[in-house]
Order: C-alpha cells, then sequence, then structure tokens
C-alpha cells in the first residue's frame, strides 16, 4: 500500500512538470513573435523617416543656388584710361551684379570714377547675362577681379584685369622682378655705373596687389652731363610689374620719384 502512494507521487509530479514546460515553450514563442513584430515596426519607422528624410534632401537640392559661370572684359589687356567692356554670365537668380577690380584707386588716380570707387555695377542684358562699359583705370597694373551676384561673392585666380601702356608687353620678360630693373636700367643709362639696387614697400596709397606690383630704388653714378639728368650720384625708381600668376616681370614705369 505503501509503495502504491509513493507511485501514484511521482506520476503527479511529473505530469505537474510536463504542464510547466509546455508554459515556458509557449511564452518563448510569444516572445520571439513580440520581438519580430516590434523589430518589423522599428524598420518601418526607419524606412519612413528614412523616405521623408530624402524628399527633404531632394527638396534642397532641387533649390537653384546662384553662381557665376563666366567673366568676360574686352579688351584685356586694355590701355589706361581707355574704354573697356564688362560681361558676367550666372545661373540662377541674382538681384544685382556688381565686379570689383581690387587694388583700384588712391588720391594719385588720374581717372575719377576710380578714385571714388573700385566697383562697377552691371545692367541686367536678359537672364542670366549682365554687362557695364567703363573707363579703364588709369594706373597701369594687374587688378584680380571679384563679381558679387546679389549677396555671394565669387573669385577665380584667373580673373585679372591687365592696364598696360602700349609696347608693354614688346619688352622682354624676365622670372624676377630686380632682373627686369636691371635691364631696364642697362637700356635707359647707357655708360653709367650701377651702385646699387633695393626693393621698397609700395607707397601707403598704392593699394595695388604685392604679387604683381613691386617697387625698386636703383642708385647709380652718371659720370656726364645729359639734358634731364646731371651728372653725379643718381637716385632712381622703377615700377615692375607680373603679368599674371604664371607670368613674367617687366618694367612698367620710372622716374626719380616713386
Amino acid at each position: 500500500m505503501e509503495e502504491t502512494s509513493w507511485k501514484r507521487v511521482l506520476v503527479f509530479i511529473s505530469v505537474l512538470l510536463a504542464l510547466a514546460t509546455l508554459g515556458l515553450m509557449a511564452g518563448c514563442e510569444r516572445s520571439v513573435r513580440n520581438q519580430e513584430t516590434d523589430t518589423g515596426e522599428s524598420l518601418q519607422d526607419d524606412e519612413g523617416r528614412a523616405d521623408e528624410s530624402g524628399e527633404d534632401q531632394e527638396t534642397e537640392e532641387g533649390v537653384e543656388e546662384t553662381d557665376v559661370v563666366d567673366l568676360e572684359i574686352s579688351p584685356n589687356p586694355v590701355e589706361p584710361s581707355s574704354g573697356l567692356t564688362v560681361r558676367v554670365r550666372t545661373k540662377g537668380q541674382a538681384s544685382s551684379v556688381e565686379v570689383v577690380f581690387r587694388g583700384v584707386g588712391g588720391s594719385a588716380e588720374p581717372v575719377e570714377q576710380w578714385r571714388r570707387s573700385s566697383s562697377l555695377s552691371l545692367r541686367s542684358a536678359g537672364p542670366g547675362e549682365w554687362s557695364a562699359s567703363a573707363v579703364a583705370p588709369g594706373h597701369g597694373g594687374v587688378y584680380p577681379v571679384t563679381v558679387k551676384a546679389g549677396d555671394v561673392a565669387f573669385s577665380r585666380p584667373g580673373w585679372l584685369l591687365k592696364v598696360y601702356p602700349r609696347g608693354f608687353l614688346g619688352q622682354q620678360g624676365t622670372e624676377s622682378a630686380a632682373e627686369a630693373v636691371k635691364a631696364a636700367f642697362g637700356k635707359d643709362f647707357k655708360g653709367c655705373e650701377l651702385r646699387g639696387i633695393s626693393e621698397k614697400p609700395l607707397l601707403e596709397d598704392d593699394k595695388r596687389d604685392p604679387r604683381f606690383h613691386k617697387l625698386f630704388m636703383v642708385v647709380f653714378f652718371k659720370p656726364f652731363e645729359g639734358p634731364v639728368l646731371p651728372s653725379g650720384e643718381i637716385t632712381y625708381f622703377y615700377y615692375a610689374v607680373k603679368d599674371g600668376p604664371e607670368g613674367s616681370w617687366r618694367v612698367m614705369s620710372g622716374g626719380t620719384g616713386p
């Protein structure tokens, strides 16, 4: 009788363990299904946000920004105080366009327009087309150009206004400004003794770009009288100009004062 009771207890315990195992397995399946559902919803949300972000990006990229496509200055090089025409082509909408010739001006500038301002306002000549005519600066030199289209400014290394006196480019160019000055001195003062040559800072009122403009002081001895300069030791000044970033140096002007 006692043995039979123990058998019944063991059978009851086995049934409970089996039921517990079945319940645990069912709970795991529900957990897995919930995780899959949550993951799917999360992926859909991420895809939805990605779609929304893509729509915003397309909208932003669809906005056309103003850009300067081309700058044309004619003629260029131009002789001092002679006529020139500036044309600008833009892409996109621009409320106004002006060009700035950096370094133009100063109290000694012969052309009054450039004594007042270094910028030139252009007029609309059709969709994306702007133009203006003006008198070139009276001081020779190389002037970097900035184009302002609305509130945005554009500049490129090749955008240069070159103002050269007649015959300037006919001179033999040199690699350095000092060599150009020595060549000019030898041509201007034959028979004179060169005693010193030194580079000086551009004058305070001279706003031209020092990359393209240099001032030199030359000291020499003149052993004979002449119609302009007496004999004796003389101080002379030369301005050398470089024909753009990759160009050669040539002397543009010289005199007894800078």
